[in-house]
């Protein structure tokens, strides 16, 4: 089993080169990682980045190259929408789940989307790690309702991976409120491993202190991540 080189990523972000490389999805069967969507199903996702590319000095958030995903049992493919980079060594895809759109935060019209939007998805790529987080309000926008200091839904999927050994699923069930920490309301682990020692090794990690720990934090960053959109 063979996955993304993150490491790769974190070098193309940091040191840019000249010319961009497209990918032909017809005629190329490129790279695919498998991962675990918020609703416990398994697909495979394709990061096709710029391998030279020059950051445009027009646009406030750049984008890094294009994000497709397949269905493991139609093969069907579709992209998923620009990666931009809106933190160092992490890639992202914003998604409006009101017209199932990809935003494009350059843009005024799709901030004010983002803005309105009554549920929007979030998806960071980086070392190691694949993470989609789906924002969710009852009422209104999400935005509005979180600086309103009223619950937002949450459901996220983060996929961690050990090399080409496999990986673990986490998915998380809660609401926040804005500066007021989170409710969780429902934690569940998926393994995908080919061997035996390697899934004991992820499951003893994820019943860990160390884990916990980590869970934690990713709770306060999917808090920040909300923060930081909504202000955008």
């Amino acid at each position: 089993m063979k996955f993304i080189n993150f490491a790769l990523l974190g070098a193309l972000l940091l040191f840019y080169g000249c010319a961009k490389e497209g990918i032909n999805l017809q005629k190329e069967e490129p790279l695919w990682t498998p991962y675990i969507k918020e609703n416990g199903a398994k697909s495979e996702i394709l990061l096709a980045f710029d391998t030279k590319f020059i950051p445009n000095n027009t646009k406030n958030i750049p984008t890094i190259g294009n994000a497709y995903t397949k269905d493991i049992k139609s093969q069907s493919k579709e992209k998923l929408g620009h990666i931009y980079l809106l933190a160092r060594a992490k890639g992202n895809v914003i998604i409006n789940l009101d017209t199932n759109s990809t935003l494009d935060i350059n843009l005024e019209k799709d901030k004010a989307a983002l803005q309105n939007s009554s549920s929007f998805k979030f998806y960071e790529f980086s070392s190691g790690l694949i993470e989609s987080i789906v924002f969710k309000s009852d009422k209104q926008g999400v935005c509005l309702n979180f600086l309103s200091n009223k619950f937002i839904n949450i459901t996220s999927a983060t996929n961690y991976y050990l090399g080409d050994d496999g990986f673990f699923a986490t998915i998380l069930e809660m609401s926040v409120l804005k500066d007021r920490g989170a409710k969780i309301k429902n934690l569940s682990f998926f393994y995908d491993f080919n061997d035996d020692a390697k899934e004991k090794e992820a499951r003893n990690f994820t019943a860990s202190e160390k884990f916990k720990f980590l869970l934690s934090q990713d709770i306060k960053k999917q808090a920040r991540i909300l923060s930081t959109l909504c202000a955008i």
